[in-house]
């Protein structure tokens, strides 16, 4: 991988809870590399806090897709779940700063 490559988290880290729950990952084979110009610690960071949300708040049986594009200017990571979804004032308590979560749900 080049040094202005940053690789996605290793999924393998979440499996015991993924195999667990008998969570379903989708898309994640599919995520090619993309040029992402940023802090890569703080990237690294992120992309985990999101994943971690999204196995920690899967149903049982539910899943997880993950997808990843770049459209020349910008790269989109998106990382959804079959969960229930954070309400509007829920949103409101959530808050982030380099890439640490101050308030949020537990």
């Amino acid at each position: 991988i080049r040094s202005d490559y940053y690789k996605m988290p290793d999924i393998d880290f979440f499996e015991k809870k993924i195999d667990e729950n008998n969570i379903e990952i989708k898309g994640f084979e599919k995520i090619n590399n993309v040029l992402i110009r940023a802090d890569k610690d703080l990237l690294q960071q992120v992309l985990y806090n999101l994943l971690d949300n999204a196995v920690k708040f899967t149903p049982k049986d539910g899943e997880i897709n993950i997808a990843a594009e770049n459209d020349g200017k910008k790269t989109y990571v998106k990382i959804r779940n079959s969960g229930a979804g954070v309400s509007p004032e829920e949103m409101e308590r959530i808050s982030f700063e380099n890439g640490k979560r101050l308030f949020g749900l537990d």
